[in-house]
């Protein structure tokens, strides 16, 4: 019974490490997103001045 809690403990611990460094990598990305999506709004905007 010991043994059980204690495998069960360990592998609740292994799964929340792996899914804390997923939501990080997640994170990293964040700020790159943005800058793409600044990009692309600014480049949309440019050819919809130059059409007018």
């Amino acid at each position: 019974m010991d043994a059980t809690i204690i495998l069960i403990v360990l592998g609740a611990g292994s799964v929340l490490a792996v899914l804390l460094w997923q939501i990080r990598q997640v994170l990293d990305q964040v700020p790159e997103v943005v800058a793409s999506w600044r990009r692309a709004r600014q480049a949309v905007q440019r050819t919809t001045d130059e059409d007018c």
